[in-house]
């Protein structure tokens, strides 16, 4: 499993839509594998998980479609995004990575 409802972009989603996680997670779960047939021609993933380049761009697609039904709010969608890289750059400094 790919643990979407642990990570950061989900949980800031939960918060600017106020929708829990889980719900979240089932949402893109779903969507993704409507997309992912379609996206597997011309994208071929080698597993399902977000390790694999080509599952994290669906998966990456997926949260985004999701996101602009659940935030119709181009403000707050636009907010999200820029929460998401406050953190991760948040994260990725706490680590030590840069």
């Amino acid at each position: 499993d790919d643990q979407l409802e642990s990570c950061i972009v989900m949980q800031e989603f939960s918060r600017i839509s106020n929708t829990p996680v889980t719900e979240l997670g089932e949402e893109i779960k779903i969507f993704r594998n409507k997309a992912a047939r379609a996206f597997q021609v011309s994208h071929p993933y080698v597993q399902e998980s977000v390790r694999d380049e080509y599952f994290f761009d669906l998966t990456c697609y997926s949260i985004w479609r999701v996101a602009s039904v659940r935030i119709q709010d181009f403000s707050k969608r636009d907010l999200f995004v820029r929460n998401v890289g406050r953190k991760l750059l948040d994260e990725v400094i706490r680590l030590g990575l840069i």
